[in-house]
């Protein structure tokens, strides 16, 4: 693993030292890893792309993108407790297809 200082003051520089906060809990493997996939980010274009996300030529001084966002109407989405018990089996077992092909050998949390 090559400069961990340098790693922390390009993580300083774009307000994301929080990320190594746990450092010295990881084992070196850890580490490792953890430093490598930092080190891929170009955080410079991240934040960029995140700053500009919360700006639109509609809004006005400080408002944001979230404060347009809607509720969805009830015809674009289900709920459990207003879908049957048939559509219910039919989706759980469309999730079980997907999560069987995409994940193998893994547990499941929804």
């Amino acid at each position: 693993m090559t400069d961990l200082n340098s790693l922390r003051n390009q993580l300083k520089e774009h307000k994301q030292q929080h990320l190594l906060q746990f450092w010295e809990q990881l084992n070196k493997e850890q580490q490792e890893l953890l430093y490598n996939d930092l080190k891929s980010i170009n955080f410079e274009k991240v934040c960029k792309a995140f700053q500009e996300s919360n700006i639109s030529g509609d809004l006005s001084g400080n408002q944001k993108i979230d404060d347009l966002l809607q509720p969805l109407t009830s015809d674009v989405h289900e709920s459990i407790t207003r879908t049957s018990n048939e559509k219910l089996k039919i989706y759980r077992e469309k999730g079980k297809h997907f999560f069987k092909a995409f994940f193998p050998n893994k547990i499941w949390i929804l």
